[in-house]
């Protein structure tokens, strides 16, 4: 009975270990994949900023308007370049937290 007994709690003890260790895992392969998310989504937006930049200064050379069409469909103009940097960094903002889902 004592053998058979430490045995039970033996195996119960390595059950409960590999639970726990495998909880471990999968919470760190979690972190980092959302880390990795974090970095794309950010590496994506400084693209976006640095594309609407030029987008700008063409719009300068040319004397157009330039328009940011958001995935809602609402439609913004850039008068100024203080313009356009605030409205990147609002869509860029939400983009890296996840509260939208494309740039526009």
């Amino acid at each position: 009975m004592d053998k058979k007994g430490r045995t039970v709690r033996l195996f119960i003890f390595w059950g409960i270990l590999t639970l726990v260790c495998i909880s471990s895992y999968s919470v760190y392969r979690y972190r980092v994949h959302l880390q990795n998310i974090i970095n794309i989504r950010s590496k994506d937006s400084i693209e976006f900023f640095y594309d609407g930049v030029r987008k700008y200064e063409l719009q300068q050379a040319t004397e157009a308007k330039l328009e940011y069409v958001a995935t809602d469909g609402s439609v913004s103009y850039f008068d100024n370049e203080t313009m356009l940097v605030d409205k990147c960094e609002e869509v860029s903002d939400k983009y890296i937290k996840g509260e939208i889902k494309a740039l526009g």
